[in-house]
């Protein structure tokens, strides 16, 4: 049985299109999220929690709120926490800036002043 070709139907925007422009039943996906962000597909568990809990789609992120998620999450594992929405919450506000979402610091002090030495 020959696999069968998936059609994605992409489209790029014209001259002076924005996000906002897209087609019904379309999804917006910027480079700046892969370059940027560092999104990678599949994205992780903690990041649909993310979207699930804060209810809104990954393409209404911005990448620098994209940034944020995946740096809180690769902090945690790298100094093996346990990465939840509360922690997160704990650092994080929601912030909506120009029709996107992100995530702003909230009251966190600066634990290393300076950067230690490998």
């Amino acid at each position: 049985m020959a696999e069968e070709e998936v059609q994605w139907d992409a489209r790029y925007p014209q001259q002076g299109q924005t996000a906002a422009d897209a087609p019904p039943d379309y999804i917006i996906l910027f480079a700046d999220f892969f370059l940027e962000g560092n999104f990678r597909l599949s994205a992780t568990h903690f990041m649909a929690t993310i979207l699930h809990f804060y209810g809104f789609h990954i393409s209404q992120m911005s990448p620098m709120g994209m940034v944020r998620v995946r740096h809180f999450e690769f902090l945690c594992r790298s100094h093996g926490l346990e990465h939840d929405i509360e922690k997160f919450r704990l650092m994080y506000q929601l912030i909506r800036n120009m029709g996107f979402y992100s995530f702003a610091l909230q009251n966190v002090k600066k634990i290393l002043r300076s950067c230690p030495l490998l």
